[in-house]
């Protein structure tokens, strides 16, 4: 019986002071399933900017047509294209958000006007 008064008084403890730590404005984790916010690409004026870009694996980035043309984020380069993703920006305002899964560098164009070019820099 004095075993299960020790571990109610254990759980009281623990209880009260992470009330106290929560009252004294202790940082309160992150919901594991909250999504950060996607890191932005403009397209504007015929270029990527940022032009490199690093993030975490499981990351997003939205990029942003600033331009009155149509325009391509096509990763791989023009000389050797890579099947990751083709999406046309139509004009201006149109967007594009993709979640990078894996490490590694991803280079990336427009298949339009191929001297556009860019590169996501991805990390575990």
């Amino acid at each position: 019986m004095h075993d299960c008064v020790r571990s109610a008084a254990r759980v009281v403890v623990a209880a009260a002071a992470l009330a106290a730590a929560l009252a004294l404005g202790a940082p309160k984790p992150a919901p594991a399933a909250q999504a950060s916010e996607p890191t932005a690409v403009a397209v504007d004026t015929f270029q990527f900017k940022p032009a490199r870009v690093e993030l975490r694996t499981g990351a997003r980035v939205v990029w942003t047509n600033h331009d009155d043309v149509t325009h391509t984020v096509t990763s791989g380069t023009a000389e050797r294209r890579v099947d990751l993703f083709n999406q046309t920006l139509p004009g201006k305002d149109a967007k594009f958000e993709f979640t990078f899964t894996r490490a590694g560098a991803v280079a990336y164009f427009c298949n339009r006007h191929p001297h556009m070019r860019g590169e996501i820099v991805v990390r575990d």
